[in-house]
């Protein structure tokens, strides 16, 4: 028994055509999965009301409500509102909320409000400054704290504060225990 003899003609019209067919395979698949995409994204939308969207980051921004100053020769310290709570002693456990920024220009270098909790620290662990600043502040208070360089962070700086930079902070007292 003898089997036909089948051949394929690969003929110029044969590529033409398997060329159009590729093309046409590769649009639909590739529209498909862009219409899956779109369909996806449109019926599971962002969720705008989570706390990263809510609260705007500070850290490179202008302090609020600040004046830049040249130069700060010493500490000090003016309240924005005063506390009835207990008051903060030299050896106190702090917990506050605050931003500081550079005297020079209000840019925020640091701020407990980019995070999601306030700062809790004892006053020695801090530069001189900010530990003069906060001592007989009271619970519930607000305070704005100017500070020299050489009771900041002097000729070495630190990230973000250049070297002989004057500081601005405001900070608001939360809780005191001695």
């Amino acid at each position: 028994m003898m089997l036909p003899n089948f051949r394929i003609r690969l003929t110029k019209s044969f590529f033409k055509r398997a060329g159009w067919i590729f093309i046409a395979v590769t649009f639909l698949v590739t529209g498909l999965g862009v219409g899956v995409i779109g369909f996806f994204q449109a019926t599971n939308p962002k969720d705008n009301n989570s706390k990263t969207n809510q609260t705007p980051k500070l850290k490179g921004t202008t302090m609020p409500e600040f004046t830049p100053v040249g130069d700060v020769s010493e500490l000090q310290a003016t309240d924005k509102t005063v506390g009835d709570g207990q008051t903060a002693a030299e050896n106190s456990n702090v917990i506050v909320q605050y931003i500081g920024a550079l005297a020079s220009n209000g840019i925020i270098f640091d701020t407990s409000l980019d995070t999601d909790q306030p700062a809790a620290f004892n006053l020695n662990e801090v530069i001189p400054g900010f530990r003069q600043g906060i001592i007989g502040m009271k619970v519930g208070g607000t305070r704005q704290i100017l500070i020299p360089s050489d009771l900041g962070y002097g000729e070495q700086g630190t990230t973000g504060i250049p070297p002989n930079s004057d500081l601005v902070f405001t900070v608001s007292l939360l809780n005191v225990s001695n």
